[in-house]
């Protein structure tokens, strides 16, 4: 499932890859022409325009969540059921750069690098089936309580950034 979810993804930005090279082919011809030789010796390149690059670093997990899961598995806190991601997330890891908040731990969901705002927080979702739509305690890395809503959740297993989560108080 989890390697579906991947290759679908890896389509997704060859496609837009290749929908966005006439555009950067026009930007850097562009460049090129008002380009200042004594400025920049080197010749500008197709691939120095490009937003989504071929080698698909822009679409690989954010680094301060394999920064945080980095933490958490050197500590022995990172559950175990996570670690289908672990390649990614270690992959993609800051280097020397963890995040203020690392986690948010709870039965069957973890939170990776949470950013609290006024109602809730952002931040990347590992979790397991069992926590779909269910409002769960969660402990922050200071031992906080926190009570989370989860979002449904259709797989076994799910890994995704960017959620938004609403925190009950």
């Amino acid at each position: 499932m989890i390697e579906a979810i991947v290759n679908s993804r890896k389509i997704r930005h060859q496609e837009l890859h290749e929908q966005e090279i006439p555009i950067a082919q026009l930007v850097a011809q562009q460049a090129e022409v008002n380009r200042d030789a004594k400025k920049r010796k080197r010749p500008f390149a197709i691939d120095e325009f490009y937003i989504y690059p071929m080698d698909g670093e822009k679409d690989s997990i954010s680094g301060k969540y394999g920064a945080a899961a980095k933490e958490l598995i050197s500590s022995g806190r990172f559950p175990r059921w996570g670690l289908f991601v672990y390649k990614e997330l270690m992959e993609n890891a800051d280097k020397g750069k963890v995040p203020e908040h690392l986690c948010l731990i709870g039965e069957n969901a973890i939170i990776l690098a949470p950013e609290f705002n006024d109602t809730g927080c952002n931040g990347m979702l590992i979790a397991l089936e069992g926590a779909s739509n269910k409002t769960i305690s969660m402990t922050d890395d200071k031992q906080k309580v926190y009570r989370v809503r989860m979002p449904e959740i259709k797989t076994k297993v799910v890994a995704n950034e960017n959620c938004y989560f609403d925190i009950l108080v």
